[in-house]
């Protein structure tokens, strides 16, 4: 069967128009490796010793959330980013959250704190691609131990990294340095992190804990 000139304009048009349908965006998740050092649920808890033997916190998980960002150009969502936020609660009214971002160069493991008695944040970030690594251009290095002894209790797949980060002041949004070490156990969560700042100089060791992932 032979097609006129206007029947074959007419399906030239038809396939352009099926060819620019919506295209789905593009989906990155967050890989489980990354997950087994943050994502933890409510009902996951840990007690701290600080400095010494006599002092204690605590904190727990109070909200989980599962969400995503989106890239979006021309109005059209491009890319679809999973997302995991955690706040948790201090004994101390030191409010801890740690958020899990998947991005296109790196996955993002973030662990930050609002220190509600002094009005400021801080924390410390986490990057991942093929492994865990510093990220690129930054003088932060990540060492990772096969096993790690705190009071006593040996913990295995231990990330460590030590920063000279920025603290926010949350009174009037200035900032200025200090010095975080923290030490994360696959499965386990932070189990040592060192705090150096113009408000504290603390020593966290974890005494006790219950996860649920």
């Amino acid at each position: 069967m032979r097609l006129n000139i206007k029947n074959y304009i007419l399906i030239i048009i038809l396939t352009g128009l099926f060819s620019c349908e919506k295209q789905e965006p593009v989906h990155y998740y967050i890989p489980d490796e990354v997950k087994t050092y943050g994502d933890f649920k409510i009902g996951s808890y840990w007690v701290y010793m600080v400095d010494s033997v006599n002092n204690e916190d605590s904190i727990w998980i109070t909200d989980y959330n599962v969400g995503q960002n989106e890239e979006v150009i021309d109005k059209k969502v491009i890319s679809v980013f999973e997302k995991i936020t955690i706040n948790i609660t201090s004994k101390l009214d030191i409010n801890n959250y740690i958020e899990i971002n998947a991005e296109k160069k790196y996955n993002l493991l973030g662990f930050g704190e609002i220190d509600n008695n002094h009005n400021i944040s801080y924390g410390v970030s986490f990057f991942y691609k093929n492994g865990f690594m510093p990220r690129q251009g930054s003088e932060d290095s990540i060492i990772i131990y096969n096993s790690y002894s705190i009071i006593g209790k040996n913990y295995e797949n231990v990330l460590y990294k030590k920063t000279y980060n920025p603290i926010l002041n949350l009174n009037d949004y200035t900032r200025e340095y200090d010095t975080l070490e923290y030490w994360v156990a696959k499965n386990v969560g932070v189990i040592k992190k060192i705090i150096r700042n113009k408000y504290e100089n603390h020593t966290y060791y974890l005494k006790r804990y219950n996860v649920i992932q």
